[in-house]
Formats: C-alpha cells, sequence, structure tokens
C-alpha cells in the first residue's frame, strides 16, 4: 500500500510515522512551515467525560511514542486552576474525574507559595500535579523524522481527482497513494 500524508506538522508527521512501523510505503509532503517551536499543554483537567477520556487515549499514544523514540515527549506540570466559590459543588465532581484520570488534585488555601496572589474570597484554587502536561512537539517531530523508512519531500501539495484515483501534485510532480496504484514514487531527498 502507498499512502501520501499532506502536511509535516505534529499529526502528519505521527501518522507518517505509525505507518512506516506497519511497513507501508509513506510519503510525507512538508510546506516548509515552522512548526511549533515550544512545548504545548496537554491537560486531563477537563469537564465531561469523554474529552477526559480522549484525552487519556492521547496521553496513551504521547506514553508509547515516548518508548519507541527514546525520548521524553510528555513531562507533567504543576497548574492551578481558579473557579468561583458558587460552583465548587459541580467542581467537586469534576475533581473526582480527575482523581480517576491519574491527576492528583487538592484544594489550596494559601496560594503565594505558588506565585499567585488571591484575588478576593469567592475563588477557589484547585491545586493538580499530573493533570496537565508539557508536550515537547520540537523533539517529537525531530526524532520521528530521523527515522528513513519515509520519504520527505519539501513542497506545496494540490490534489487532483480524475477517473484513474487522486493524484497529488508536488512541485510540479505527480504522487499516486492508495491500494491499487502501484505508481507512487518518491520525490525529492530526505530531510
Amino acid at each position: 500500500m502507498n499512502v501520501i500524508v499532506i502536511g509535516g506538522g505534529v499529526i502528519g508527521t505521527v501518522l507518517t510515522h505509525l505507518f512506516s512501523l506497519r511497513g507501508v510505503n509513506v510519503t510525507l509532503i512538508n510546506s516548509g512551515f515552522q512548526r511549533p517551536r515550544f512545548p504545548l499543554i496537554h491537560s486531563k483537567l477537563l469537564r465531561f467525560p469523554e474529552d477526559i477520556a480522549l484525552s487519556r487515549i492521547s496521553e496513551d499514544v504521547y506514553n508509547e511514542l515516548s518508548t519507541e523514540l527514546g525520548v521524553n515527549v510528555l513531562r507533567p506540570m504543576r497548574s492551578i486552576t481558579i473557579i468561583p466559590e458558587t460552583c465548587y459543588n459541580d467542581v467537586s465532581h469534576i475533581m473526582g474525574m480527575w482523581r480517576d484520570a491519574g491527576a492528583e488534585v487538592h484544594v489550596v488555601s494559601d496560594v503565594s507559595e505558588y506565585g499567585l496572589r488571591r484575588v478576593n474570597d469567592q475563588e477557589i484554587y484547585i491545586l493538580s500535579i499530573n493533570g496537565d502536561n508539557l508536550v515537547n512537539y520540537p523533539s517529537l517531530i525531530k526524532q520521528v523524522r530521523k527515522i528513513n523508512n519515509a520519504n520527505y519531500v519539501r513542497g506545496t501539495a494540490a490534489i487532483k481527482f480524475s477517473n484513474d484515483g487522486i493524484k497529488v501534485l508536488v512541485n510540479s510532480e505527480e504522487l499516486y497513494g492508495g491500494l491499487h496504484n502501484p505508481r507512487c514514487r518518491g520525490l525529492g531527498t530526505q530531510q
């Protein structure tokens, strides 16, 4: 099978990696757009159970990638959530869901040790440990791209639909993907 992934961001890069692990002939087309140069936040401190469940799945994927690549993609961090006191009864239920998701959460009264100043007495401060993580996207992308099982092409892609199937035009050349078309050929060199 031949697969063409358009976009060399986090999702495109990880998809390329997952396809190549399964023996798929994959070409990643990257425009050269600058990807995040800094870590982003991955949070399990969400309001709805479905969102927390999806967050845990993505956390598992990041942990698997960390193991495969030998680089720590997730870095747990402490965070403070500030809520109005009138919402505390609702939040105490949510805090239970956060605990079930693996976060350690506590209501704190003295926030000065965390560099915060209490604004008024109608706010509740919830300290969480392992509820939020920094995701080291630059390191993730760099490590995945070191793998030589994929073709990396720098260029802009245009998708063309025809009777022969889907064609991707990159730098004025055609790439083909799919189950039934063996004409996929690599363009350019590894980045």
